[in-house]
């Protein structure tokens, strides 16, 4: 169902040294309508876009692949400026066989001085099958993975287990385990709805108390996601 590289490296797109890559870039962010939509598509804060536009910093090629296919270009040519700007039929030039069946799934950032930094992992890249996602009414461009911080869901998740996180609502959607970011940090707890609005935040771990957040204060719940999937060693 899916797979995992793992590396004591992140992953990092080394091609882009030159405003050529901004020129082909700031082409994507135009033809999507703008900062803002390229942001939700590429699940990054419009600061991150903006500053791989303007050249400061350079974006991970898996938040480039749903700006690519979302705009109608090749990545070839997003990336390397290789090849035909746009996609010729329904498969992308440039585009591995592999990465037409996996789609890659991007690390979870958070906000550390201003700045966006993906979630620490020695887990390099993860990308699940396309049929599957595609089965459950999941996005690709929705989903995030990172780390569970603590030992708060033992049993049923461990310490450092990976967990994969659909971002396409930052609402509850029913009762279920959700992943939350508290001053910065983020947490993997199972959220119940109260019939008069309030939620129940829980955790699996005996040792951690139960938390009740009342329904005037929900909306100050900083929800990343529903989790739909946990893995990691055993």
């Amino acid at each position: 169902m899916t797979k995992e590289v793992k590396s004591d490296h992140r992953v990092e797109v080394s091609a882009f040294n030159s405003d050529l890559f901004v020129g082909r870039l700031k082409t994507a962010i135009k033809l999507l309508g703008g900062v803002a939509k390229t942001a939700r598509i590429a699940v990054v804060a419009e600061s991150t876009v903006r500053s791989w536009r303007d050249g400061n910093s350079e974006p991970q090629r898996p938040y480039l692949i749903p700006i690519a296919k979302e705009a109608g270009i090749s990545i070839a040519w997003l990336v390397s400026g290789e090849g035909p700007m746009r996609i010729e039929g329904l498969v992308q030039p440039g585009i591995a066989d592999s990465q037409r069946v996996y789609a890659p799934i991007p690390r979870l950032t958070r906000q550390v001085d201003g700045r966006e930094e993906p979630v620490e992992s020695e887990i390099a890249s993860v990308s699940f099958d396309r049929k599957w996602l595609e089965d459950k009414g999941l996005s690709p461009t929705d989903l995030l993975y990172t780390r569970m911080q603590d030992d708060s869901m033992q049993p049923s998740i461990s310490e450092g287990a990976l967990v994969v996180v659909d971002s396409s609502t930052d609402k509850i959607k029913g009762d279920g385990l959700y992943a939350l970011m508290h001053s910065g940090e983020i947490a993997v707890k199972r959220l119940q709805i109260e019939f008069g609005g309030g939620i129940w935040i829980r955790s699996d771990n005996s040792a951690y108390k139960e938390q009740y957040v009342k329904a005037e204060k929900c909306d100050a719940l900083y929800i990343i996601g529903r989790v739909i999937w946990v893995g990691g060693e055993v």
